[in-house]
């Protein structure tokens, strides 16, 4: 039994002695590819809202592979709200988040499809939550967690980071395992594959100019008046993830916005002052009536004109700019293009969601996750095309007129009736109608009670799957904006029905 147990341990040993150099081979086997990374520019924008940009420029030498894999250690993973590529020409990438690297664990990471690529050099970006920032305990102080680095599957030569705050803002101290800083910009050469090294940077920001803060909607109502004149209003829903009420907010407007005034959610009038920052956005600062506490929300409304319609060969035209140089992230965007009434949209294709009714259309472009990144890369600004007959403007008087005169000749011709004999009439008590309810409007009651059951029931699943990584959260927070927006409407419905069924007494009510 002795040398039983002598001979397995001595395979035990043999078996840890020779693992580590398998480990290391199959590591260093992964690593050779036809391709080398010269370059990476590891920029991190702490923005206005408190969410963290991060983007890795990166420049290949080599053979262009088919993907390339980027990322960084895995306590970040939790924080990532989306992922976006592009090469030099501004072309979209496609993204695949929440991936090992290559194997390894201990990392978050994310695959690149590089091939579509017309450039060796691209740009991945990454939008983290706001909760990676905590408050220091000197004023005015903030503490940014962060990766040092970025984490790569090979090494890279030259790596280039620079943090930026928010205006005004100074660095403190940086706090790396590989030596401390005390300045916002440093370089690593020779960057190892596999780098996983978080790291603490310590700075002051000037007051006002970093307020911690989730907008979770955006609605921009763009009109068009029959003289070609355009107004704009941007409603914001925004929440205080603070530790501090908030008495005001920033917001971003076009640069050439003008007229500009604030409300909230009452109507109120509020505080405004503006000005223009580095030639990209106008800013407005809003001051609110009542503070907004921690954790409460609260709805603003911006109102502004923008410059009106240009006219050519018959046909109007709006360039709409769909959204601003914004220094914070917006969760969900929404913005209506609406012309006069009875104009005809003739461009953009049914590519948009084109709304009618009897002598209007509208034009809506749904967003979800905007940033300042998706005015520099993507540029949308929509060229919108009507056609409209300016005999449109006195539709509307004149059918009051026709309403009005209708009811004038009714009151003449009522009081110049002949009058009717006077003979006794016999009085008899009103009988109350009887109240009642469709076999139609009960099946549609229950109908709806069952569909919204199993919308909730999808929204439920919706929820689990994302939890466990199986559905991107770009495709999670569009499938959950429809859902919820089919929960709205089917609760409407019940609630019309509802009062239907309640009105008509008895066993209904």
């Amino acid at each position: 039994m002795k040398k039983i147990a002598v001979v397995l341990a001595l395979m035990v040993l043999s078996l840890a002695m020779f693992v580590p150099f398998t480990v290391y081979t199959q590591s260093a086997q992964a690593q050779t590819t036809g391709y080398s990374i010269q370059t990476v520019t590891h920029e991190v924008r702490v923005l206005y809202s408190g969410q963290v940009v991060i983007s890795e420029t990166i420049q290949i030498a080599g053979t262009m592979p088919n993907t390339i894999q980027v990322g960084f250690p895995f306590q970040y993973g939790s924080y990532v709200i989306e992922a976006q590529a592009y090469d030099s020409d501004k072309n979209e990438l496609s993204v695949t988040t929440g991936v090992p690297l290559q194997g390894q664990s201990g990392f978050y990471g994310a695959t690149i499809q590089v091939s579509e690529a017309t450039t060796s050099t691209f740009t991945v970006i990454f939008v983290l939550s706001n909760d990676l920032l905590s408050v220091a305990s000197t004023q005015n102080g903030f503490v940014l967690n962060y990766p040092a680095y970025p984490s790569f599957t090979v090494s890279a030569a030259t790596v280039n980071a620079n943090l930026v705050f928010p205006s005004g803002g100074t660095i403190k101290e940086i706090a790396k395992e590989d030596g401390n800083l005390n300045v916002s910009s440093y370089t690593k050469t020779d960057l190892p594959a596999f780098t996983s090294m978080p790291a603490n940077a310590t700075f002051l920001s000037v007051t006002d100019y970093l307020e911690v803060v989730s907008i979770k909607s955006l609605d921009r109502s763009i009109t068009v008046s029959p003289s070609g004149i355009v107004t704009c209003t941007d409603k914001y829903t925004l929440f205080n993830d603070g530790a501090e009420n908030l008495i005001f907010y920033k917001f971003d407007v076009p640069l050439a916005a003008t007229g500009i005034a604030a409300r909230d959610q009452f109507g109120r009038a509020l505080g405004v002052t503006y000005y223009t920052t580095a030639s990209l956005t106008q800013v407005v600062n809003v001051t609110f009536v009542q503070a907004l506490s921690v954790g409460s929300l609260i709805e603003i409304l911006v109102d502004y004109n923008l410059p009106s319609i240009t006219s050519d060969a018959g046909k109007f035209i709006l360039n709409a700019d769909l959204y601003s140089y914004y220094n914070y992230y917006v969760e969900s965007l929404s913005s209506t293009i609406t012309p006069p009434e009875g104009a005809t949209l003739v461009s953009p294709a049914s590519t948009q969601i084109i709304s009618r009714n009897a002598f209007q259309e509208s034009l809506t472009v749904n967003r979800a996750g905007i940033t300042y990144t998706d005015t520099i890369y993507n540029q949308e600004k929509l060229q919108v095309t009507f056609n409209y007959n300016p005999l449109w403007i006195a539709f509307r008087p004149t059918i009051w007129m026709w309403a009005i005169a209708a009811v004038g000749a009714a009151i003449v011709a009522f009081m110049l009736r002949p009058k009717a004999k006077t003979t006794s009439v016999k009085i008899s008590a009103p009988v109350a109608a009887a109240v009642g309810v469709s076999a139609d409007q009960i099946r549609s009651f229950v109908d709806a009670y069952e569909e919204r059951t199993q919308v909730n029931a999808e929204l439920n699943s919706l929820e689990a799957r994302v939890q466990r990584g199986r559905i991107p959260r770009r495709k999670y927070k569009e499938r959950r904006a429809l859902i919820e927006g089919r929960i709205v409407s089917l609760s409407k419905t019940i609630t019309e029905l509802k009062e239907i069924l309640r009105s008509s007494g008895g066993s209904h009510a």
